[in-house]
């Protein structure tokens, strides 16, 4: 098969190993491929310096090896006023926002999607773990079990975001928020693996043996509440234990916490403690030396949403919430959704049992099954 006549498709490439190894695989399968690594973030400390002129020098490395063209674009305004700007305002409101799900949204596969674009190229990758289902395939899912004489022309997508085989990997949490037309276009190379199965290909195939798995946050190599703190300053405020309404300590911001959290509150007085909510108003942070203290739990969750997916319009005129469930953090389990009404762009959920350290900023996803069906942030 001549280059010409091979597909192509543009390939995210961050450096790590999840997204070298779905190069890798694409190009195995025969596709043209084209990689596209991103500079996001300038991190001015001469380790992180170090370490992105080494990770870039290895990408070259591979790209060469493998003959694949590599193109290097600069996102860093976008990201800074979509991603940066967006987690600073939020934070310092109360938030707690989620970094990688708004930039997946906002400025990877976007941008990823626009190169593409510039170049007519009609398929990109990433090394998610996740993969789709057609809405074919969606529509006799639901006409078997829920929902009887459901039309593929309702959806305006081909296709729906779903979990990947590896769930302890799944990443469809942070990418839910993704444009449909965009995951239209997405190819998962690694839907069908697990982590274990993707180091030994790398090692195997000499993939770049040496580089860590991408971090949770791929742009900054430090810990996101102090790159906040850094950003935000200090703004000293009283800790409170909920239980009595007792001064117990002194927070240097609220922005510095997270509904749940227990290490890092430097209280000496009967801890461990948790915190339990934030006044942002009067910048309190309340906390409890209760493990379950019954206020961190709720089953009312409101969410907000720019739009609301035809599934699930469907689903609420029925008022069938069988197989649908709600996630409302990356490493929280789903709970079973018991009910959902909409007022205006918010969806009021009601879950089967309550969940502990609900987050507003956070984002909340439903899964029919396996399968995204809706997502939007807790208010």
């Amino acid at each position: 098969m001549g280059a010409r006549s091979k597909k192509q498709v543009l390939v995210g490439l961050s450096g790590g190993v999840d997204s070298t190894v779905a190069a890798w695989l694409l190009k195995k399968q025969g596709f043209l491929v084209i990689a596209a690594h991103f500079n996001l973030f300038d991190d001015e400390r001469l380790e992180q310096k170090k370490y992105n002129s080494s990770k870039q020098k290895l990408i070259k490395k591979f790209c060469q090896k493998n003959c694949i063209d590599l193109k290097v674009i600069n996102l860093r305004q976008d990201f800074k006023n979509k991603v940066i700007n967006y987690c600073l305002k939020k934070s310092y409101a109360g938030l707690t926002p989620n970094p990688c799900a708004i930039c997946n949204q906002r400025v990877k596969l976007t941008g990823l999607n626009q190169v593409a674009q510039n170049f007519g190229i009609e398929k990109i990758a990433t090394g998610h773990y996740a993969r789709k289902i057609s809405k074919q395939e969606m529509v006799d899912m639901m006409n078997n079990q829920q929902i009887k004489e459901l039309n593929p022309n309702a959806f305006s997508q081909n296709y729906f975001l779903a979990k990947a085989k590896d769930t302890s990997k799944d990443q469809s949490y942070f990418l839910s928020m993704v444009n449909e037309t965009i995951i239209d276009k997405l190819i998962f190379p690694l839907e069908g693996y697990y982590k274990k199965q993707v180091w030994e290909l790398a090692k195997q195939n000499d993939l770049l043996p040496n580089q860590k798995s991408s971090a949770s946050l791929c742009f900054l190599n430090q810990d996101f509440k102090d790159f906040i703190k850094n950003k935000l300053g200090t703004k000293k405020g009283r800790i409170i234990n909920i239980a009595n309404h007792r001064t117990i300590g002194y927070h240097e911001g609220l922005w510095s916490y997270t509904i749940g959290q227990r290490q890092g509150l430097r209280i000496d007085q009967g801890g461990p403690y948790y915190v339990i909510k934030k006044d942002n108003m009067n910048n309190i942070l309340y906390v409890s030396n209760i493990a379950d203290e019954p206020e961190l739990y709720q089953n009312k969750i409101q969410v907000q949403v720019k739009s609301l997916g035809v599934l699930l319009k469907k689903i609420i005129n029925k008022n069938d919430f069988n197989n649908l469930t709600l996630k409302t953090r990356y490493a929280k389990s789903e709970i079973a959704i018991k009910k959902i009404n909409i007022v205006d762009q918010v969806i009021q959920i009601v879950t089967k049992e309550k969940i502990r350290a609900v987050t507003k900023g956070q984002v909340a996803v439903i899964y029919y099954r396996d399968s995204v069906i809706q997502s939007g942030i807790i208010i």
